[in-house]
């Protein structure tokens, strides 16, 4: 819109008298000749004005000059800074809301942030949505989609100085108010004291008044140590404790950021962590704790680091999953592990799934299958994740390490590190008798074996794995290995394509475990002092269709049942066998006697017979 000024104005005048004020308002620009102006009151034909805006001079306008509403550089640097500002104060991503800062959000008198959803209509019961969208509690269906949403930030609550001093033992504090998710009959729950006269320490709530979000209560905690002077407590998981506290059935969010852990978070109900990605960065600062210890059912984790301030000894680990009972259906999924001692531990678990994470720099292992009373056969899966060691002290013993009954599935893994930095790719040291799938790994750079099994087994298929540059001489570092056993039952190796780091080093594929059911079929073999090196006393072995490249000795038998093998051997070789009677071999060179035409022969027990 413009206009023309009715009266001439001076430089010094702050109103302008014009022809018409139709279109113009408060709060914008104006402009006459080079001038501009910004329009603080209109009353009138008369413009409340400030001079020398947007960097322009005041100057002596002439009555008749035309006076126009533009947008100017002003006016666009005026909305962005509001937008600015606005951004700054939601924060990026939205991370400075919290449920505090939100209204509606609770119902009631409970601490609960609530999200639409779900629920009964009792007080402080999760909303849902009625015919017409409006919230409500009448008529919600259990189970929908309102599970409540935790930002962990709102639950790191600001310590608190309750003065007086601290003993070793129990010490009964009083904290004004009582924070959210701080309970006296919580369990597994840590709070950190620091400041004051004392060694800083995580101490256990054993007990005490305290209900979340009361204005004042007690709680008992346990001190390793004496504190005195202005000591103060606080979280002892940068809120994430007190967040799965407030609802066990809810999903916990953790943003971008820094979260140390002066103790572990115990889990006690069904509970979703999610994080913004690796930047969600929660460590450990002491090396003899797990970040997170879960004792029910249906866990996650994901989107996150779990890492350790420094490298981890014994007891340490990322997650754990435990429980007296049982602990099923967990579930972690990208997520970087590294400088943990064991990166996921689960003990007694069932059920659970693994995938998509990254193993890195990991101390002992990456993933430990135990099992101390509750077989694992409920299914563990183990699928698409990266392992990888590097720059430690001395080497890892495995990246993933089965210590548990069976039914396991180990799919589609990404193995590596350096020949001294990871002894083993898969390794097993416990009783397998309800089955176990290891197929389609890629495993590298080993020390002393690929695959290797110590202990009784049966069921088990290693089948279609990558397995290269393991070090080592035959009997000491192999492929895959079966070690001593007492029993050995229906395992299949077959598929797989392995390459040794030296053609008169290392054993492709060795058998000394006593039993019977080894299938050894459409395995290649390459660069490996021994393809297969066979050193049990008794058992069957059915070999068949292995191809070898730059094997010094593909066959090495020792007083082992040979049925149906199809791997040919020179006459040399075969001579040098003596397996149990009934052995069946295929020469391929000559006959069985040094001459004729290669051919298939018998172990009478005594001689090489057609």
């Amino acid at each position: 819109m413009q206009t023309t000024l009715s009266a001439p104005m001076l430089s010094t005048d702050n109103v302008a008298i014009v022809t018409s004020s139709t279109g113009f308002a408060p709060n914008m620009y104006a402009s006459v000749g080079t001038e501009i102006m910004f329009v603080t009151a209109v009353s009138g034909n008369v413009l409340t004005v400030t001079r020398n805006c947007d960097s322009t001079t005041a100057a002596q306008e002439a009555a008749g000059s035309v006076i126009a509403g533009y947008l100017v550089a002003g006016h666009h640097n005026t909305v962005k800074n509001e937008l600015e500002a606005i951004e700054a104060a939601l924060g990026l991503n939205l991370h400075n809301i919290t449920w505090s800062t939100i209204q509606g959000t609770r119902q009631g008198n409970t601490n609960v942030p609530q999200m639409a959803g779900t629920n009964s209509g009792v007080t402080g019961a999760t909303l849902c949505d009625d015919a017409s969208g409006n919230a409500t509690t009448s008529g919600c269906i259990s189970g929908g989609g309102g599970v409540p949403f935790l930002v962990v930030g709102t639950y790191n609550f600001t310590p608190q100085t309750p003065g007086g001093n601290l003993s070793i033992g129990s010490n009964t504090i009083t904290l004004t108010p009582c924070p959210l998710g701080v309970n006296g009959a919580d369990l597994g729950h840590y709070l950190y004291v620091s400041g004051g006269t004392g060694a800083a320490e995580a101490g256990l709530i054993t007990g005490g008044t305290c209900t979340s979000g009361l204005s004042s209560g007690t709680i008992i905690a346990s001190m390793a140590g004496t504190h005195t002077g202005a000591w103060t407590i606080q979280s002892a998981t940068s809120g994430i404790q007190e967040a799965a506290n407030i609802n066990t059935s809810s999903m916990v969010y953790i943003k971008s950021g820094n979260y140390p852990l002066y103790a572990t978070v115990t889990v006690n109900g069904t509970i979703a962590f999610e994080g913004d990605g690796f930047n969600s960065y929660i460590y450990t600062t002491g090396t003899n704790y797990c970040a997170f210890t879960s004792t029910g059912n249906g866990d996650v984790w994901e989107s996150m680091t779990l890492s350790s301030a420094s490298p981890q000894i014994a007891g340490g680990c990322g997650i754990k999953l435990t429980s007296s009972g049982s602990n099923e259906f967990a579930r972690v999924s990208y997520v970087n592990f590294t400088n943990l001692y064991n990166c996921l531990y689960a003990l007694n678990a069932g059920a659970w799934y693994v995938d998509r994470n990254s193993f890195q720099n990991f101390v002992n292992a990456g993933v430990v299958v135990g099992d101390a009373s509750t077989p694992d056969n409920g299914g563990p899966s183990i699928i698409g994740n990266i392992f990888v060691t590097y720059s430690l002290s001395s080497p890892a013993f495995a990246a993933i390490a089965l210590q548990s009954t069976g039914g396991i599935r180990i799919v589609g893994n990404a193995i590596g590190g350096d020949l001294t930095q990871l002894d083993y790719g898969i390794f097993s040291t416990s009783t397998l008798s309800s089955g176990v799938i290891i197929d389609g790994n890629d495993i590298e750079n080993t020390g002393l074996a690929g695959i290797g099994f110590s202990g009784t087994y049966s069921r088990v298929t290693v089948s279609n794995n990558t397995i290269s540059n393991f070090g080592g001489d035959p009997g000491t570092w192999e492929g895959i290995l079966f070690g001593s056993s007492s029993t050995v039952g229906l395992v299949s190796i077959t598929g797989n394509a392995i390459q040794g780091s030296t053609a008169s080093g290392n054993t492709c594929i060795q058998l000394q475990s006593a039993g019977n059911g080894y299938a050894v079929t459409g395995n290649q073999l390459s660069t490996c002092g021994t393809g297969i090196y066979t050193i049990a006393s008794t058992g069957a072995i059915t070999l068949g269709n292995n191809q070898m490249y730059s094997v010094t000795t593909p066959l090495s038998v020792n007083s082992t049942t040979l049925l149906a093998l199809t791997t040919p051997v020179t006459y040399a070789q075969l001579v040098t066998l003596a397996p149990a009677p009934g052995s069946v071999m295929s020469t391929s060179d000559t006959g069985c006697a040094g001459s004729g035409s290669p051919t298939t022969c018998v172990w009478s027990g005594s001689a090489w017979a057609h």
